[in-house]
């Protein structure tokens, strides 16, 4: 047999090798029996956990047999399509890959064989939202004094308690103690006996040994020294983006309170929520400002200094220039561009709507105004979708696409058991001669030429027919005779086939 493929499709083929590992089983002990699939229910999975359950089936005759899956699996599980076979022979596939998603996906089974014969079954897969993970929520830590009473809580959620909590690196400040347990905070607690700024992490472990971490900073002012502001400059901003700036003072008597005088950037105000203090906000109006920041200790000691903020024009508004997408192909890698201008970073990408299974949207990280639509997919369908760009100020464009998923198309083939020239059942010259010939997958119409040799005078082969053609007549002349039949589909995919055919003579 000899046979031609697209480079789409050989392309497709490598795809399939790489994601199913396709085998055949040229030993099966099936005869023509119906087709079943035994596997009536499978294993649920959980979101980002590694998933794999098989799919057997009995019945089915001849050497190869082709799996198919319609509905949807979950995104990021893929079947193969080729299967293999168990030790009795018997046709199994395997659904495997890592769920991207949760929730309840259903889908319908198909297994055929080289003979027409089809087997279906309808199965469903439940996929499990992936737990919290334990984590630290305590982000900053009040400021303390030297000689003054400090407690300060740690907090954690989810995971599985008890906690228990250490010190995994830097130096608390002298004096001050963490304790080693508590659900689901535990204290930072003492008499400070040192000035200055300690950094250090905080470990969380819980009942399942599960851990995470988190870099906390603790400032200890001297209290026998004077109060000092010690941020002398400010940073300058921008129309619409997020501005965030730190107010940092030592020594005095914590804890420290903040006060704005003069004209400041419309929509900054100071944040004393949150250690060191913040002067943050989004400015409203591009200018010039000169104003004064005053900071007030315990002893009501007051420290004011003047600061200096240009506030720029806003950029051009973020927008995104793509407005079409390719269609694509089930089992076969897609991969797409996406491209926003203007706006102000960070810049974030995201999808409203369901996108087909198997893709997902990934932002370029070296150049953030990028993104990429890219996976294998894996159902068949017509999908509307938006894909959205955001900048740091909040504005957004958002582009609605239609994307069409082809269903897979296998290389046309002519049906044969045989991996020579097949032998047609023989002729008598001048009687009625009839012979079917198979082929099966590839697109469209199938087409069917004699392409080499010929046929016995007075038999003809059916040009167009699927999934058969016909070679039939009267031959007037006896012989052994070979020839080639080619079927070709409408993708231009072709197979060929040797056949030989005995016309006897004819007598009474």
């Amino acid at each position: 047999m000899h046979r031609t493929h697209a480079p789409w499709l050989f392309t497709l083929s490598l795809v399939m090798a790489a994601c199913g590992g396709e085998t055949t089983n040229n030993n099966n002990t099936n005869t023509n029996t119906p087709i079943t699939i035994e596997t009536t229910s499978l294993p649920g999975g959980q979101q980002g956990v590694a998933y794999s359950a098989e799919i057997r089936a009995k019945g089915g005759s001849g050497e190869g047999y082709k799996w198919s899956v319609s509905g949807s699996l979950p995104p990021g599980l893929f079947m193969s399509s080729g299967g293999t076979t168990d030790g009795s022979g018997n046709p199994m596939t395997t659904i495997l890959g890592t769920p991207t998603g949760n929730g309840t996906y259903s889908f319908d089974v198909r297994l055929a064989d080289d003979t027409g014969q089809i087997g279906s079954a309808s199965l469903q897969i439940v996929v499990d939202a992936a737990p919290p993970a334990l984590g630290i929520t305590t982000t900053s830590m009040p400021d303390g004094g030297t000689n003054q009473a400090y407690s300060a809580s740690i907090t954690a959620a989810n995971g599985t308690p008890p906690y228990r909590w250490l010190l995994v690196s830097g130096a608390l400040p002298p004096g001050l103690t963490l304790g080693a347990e508590g659900d689901p905070s535990t204290t930072l607690a003492g008499t400070p006996l040192q000035a200055g700024a300690f950094e250090f992490t905080v470990r969380v472990r819980d009942a399942d040994n599960a851990q995470a971490d988190q870099k906390l900073k603790v400032t200890i002012a001297d209290t026998t020294q004077p109060l000092q502001f010690t941020t002398t400059d400010l940073p300058d901003g921008q129309v619409g983006l997020l501005y965030t700036a730190e107010l940092t003072a030592v020594n005095g008597t914590p804890p420290y309170s903040w006060l704005l005088v003069g004209d400041a950037p419309p929509g900054l105000d100071i944040d004393e929520s949150v250690s060191p203090a913040l002067l943050t906000g989004v400015p409203t109006t591009f200018g010039s400002y000169t104003f004064q920041i005053e900071v007030e200790d315990a002893q009501h000691v007051k420290v004011r200094r003047t600061f200096f903020v240009e506030i720029s024009r806003a950029p051009p508004v973020v927008r995104l220039i793509t407005v079409e997408l390719p269609d694509g192909e089930v089992a076969s890698a897609y991969s797409a561009e996406l491209q926003g201008i203007n706006g102000s970073g960070p810049y974030t990408w995201s999808v409203q709507g369901n996108l087909p299974p198997g893709l997902a949207l990934t932002q370029n990280q070296a150049d953030p105004l990028l993104a990429t639509l890219s996976g294998t997919p894996t159902t068949e369908g017509t999908y509307a979708f938006g894909v959205q760009i955001a900048d740091a100020r909040g504005d957004t464009s958002t582009v609605d696409f239609t994307v069409v998923i082809l269903p897979q198309i296998f290389p046309i083939e002519i049906v044969s058991t045989s991996s020579g020239a097949v032998t047609l059942a023989p002729a008598v010259q001048g009687l009625a001669y009839s012979a079917t010939i198979t082929a099966r997958d590839g697109f469209g119409r199938y087409h069917w030429v004699v392409s080499q040799g010929a046929l016995p005078a007075g038999l003809t082969l059916q040009i167009a027919g699927k999934p058969s053609t016909v070679v039939s007549g009267a031959p007037t002349v006896s012989g052994n005779f070979t020839f080639s039949v080619t079927v070709y589909d409408d993708n231009n995919e072709t197979d060929t086939q040797d056949f030989t055919l005995l016309v006897v003579g004819g007598g009474t």
